[in-house]
């Protein structure tokens, strides 16, 4: 009959050509991103360009306090030192996590939380060892210097906690709310009214 000499492969038979390697199609990725690649992403994005710029300043303000040999007020300078040391840290750390992206590996924290939180604090502290540092220097052009870049280092925090937030407000979850909520809403309301139109009334 012309149903048993049907060339078209019964169900099952199509999979014979990759009975060799069973296991290729579902192990491998079909795309693999090229090496370094997340890398160089973040480092070419506004926050990553705004966290290598701090980390360069607040480390540059740190040197500049370490060359002074001698302070008319050392605690302004101690504090100073340790304000943009601590800083430094931190920011330098948070760079490593973000351009390794090992905050994918640790889900756990809320990375961007910590992120503006970090920013915040450091423009607050940067702010007052920056104004304490310039009140009470002993004049050394390293004091200056370390006052100069303190400064830097505190609008580029200011610009990165302001990215964060913008990219926060961007994606808060009630805007996307309250779209789809007015919008099903209105689209019911005009089919129900469609689909049951306005009975005159009987009882005239």
């Amino acid at each position: 009959m012309a149903s048993g000499t049907s060339s078209e492969p019964h169900f099952g038979e199509a999979q014979t050509p990759l009975a060799d390697r069973p296991y290729q199609p579902t192990t491998e990725p079909a795309v693999r991103d090229p090496p370094g690649s997340s890398s160089k992403a973040y480092l070419r994005s506004i926050n990553g360009l705004l966290k290598i710029a701090q980390v360069v300043t607040s480390f540059i303000a740190f040197i500049c306090v370490e060359v002074v040999d001698r302070c008319r007020n050392c605690k302004a300078l101690y504090f100073f030192e340790f304000v943009s040391c601590s800083v430094f840290l931190i920011s330098f750390s948070l760079l490593i996590i973000f351009c390794f992206r090992l905050n994918k590996r640790f889900s756990a924290i809320n990375w961007k939380l910590t992120d503006e939180i970090n920013a915040l604090l450091a423009t607050l502290f940067l702010l007052i060892a920056c104004i304490v540092l310039a009140v009470k220097n002993s004049g050394n052009s390293a004091e200056i210097a370390a006052v100069v870049f303190g400064f830097f280092a505190l609008f580029l925090f200011l610009g990165s906690s302001f990215f964060v937030l913008l990219e926060w407000k961007q994606r808060a979850p009630w805007s996307s709310r309250s779209t789809s909520s007015s919008g099903p809403n209105h689209n019911y309301s005009r089919t129900r009214s469609d689909s049951h139109p306005e009975q005159p009334n009987q009882n005239v």
